[in-house]
């Protein structure tokens, strides 16, 4: 299993829930593990994810104030003004080119005023992590056009509080257990035995901690305040 062994994600997140009546709503919420982290401290909390076979892999979670929806972040099925803090956790690249605008609209619509958006997102081809994405996903034109869609954030609805870039390690110990967390059970088309064996060339220059492989991987954040 792939981890943030410094758990650098959820501390990121964590510095913006200032209190724990705030509300938060996660876009793209991937496997729900950071939702989840994000629930044992705020009121509510909503993931959000287009696809059913996820929402059906949350059942694993249990916990009050945790819901997770089956929605678009380009058509939020949330009333305006509803949260205190909105995330794109590495996600907003996963949203089509032409949604990537009205996404942003959505989220800036259903965050109250004086909340936070929080936006991370990876940088292409940087890092052995970054490396392996860029074969398996070719996500370059997604990536770009998210960056693109951050900058272009209404200034007269939003305040840009910080932005910054991140180095996080993960750790896994070895080519199976990589192949097990991000490949076995995804469909991937373009999946054969030549990235298998670029993948494996990548991994073996990855130093290694404590018998683990460490795997560098590089993240532009974003942070705004809604006015």
């Amino acid at each position: 299993m792939i981890k943030d062994p410094d758990k650098i994600l959820n501390s990121l997140i964590f510095d913006q829930i200032k209190n724990q009546n705030f509300s938060v709503l996660d876009i793209g919420c991937g496997d729900g593990k950071i939702t989840e982290f994000i629930s044992k401290h705020s009121k509510l909390t909503i993931g959000i994810e287009p696809f059913l076979n996820k929402i059906d892999d949350f059942s694993k979670f249990k916990s009050r104030n945790l819901f997770f929806s089956l929605n678009s972040g380009a058509k939020l099925c949330f009333k305006d003004s509803s949260f205190d803090l909105v995330i794109f956790c590495q996600s907003l690249h996963h949203i089509e080119e032409n949604e990537q605008t009205i996404a942003l609209k959505e989220a800036g619509r259903v965050l109250k005023t004086k909340g936070s958006l929080l936006i991370i997102e990876p940088m292409y081809n940087k890092g052995l992590y970054g490396e392996i994405t860029a074969i398996i996903n070719s996500e370059k034109r997604l990536k770009e056009k998210a960056l693109e869609e951050i900058k272009k954030i209404d200034r007269i609805n939003f305040k840009e509080i910080f932005t910054t870039n991140l180095k996080i390690d993960f750790e896994l110990d070895d080519y199976n257990d990589f192949f097990n967390s991000k490949i076995k059970n995804k469909s991937r088309k373009n999946w054969n035995k030549d990235i298998e064996i670029k993948i494996k060339n990548i991994l073996s220059k990855a130093p290694e901690k404590n018998g683990k492989l460490i795997i560098d991987n590089f993240v532009n954040v974003f942070c705004f305040i809604k006015n």
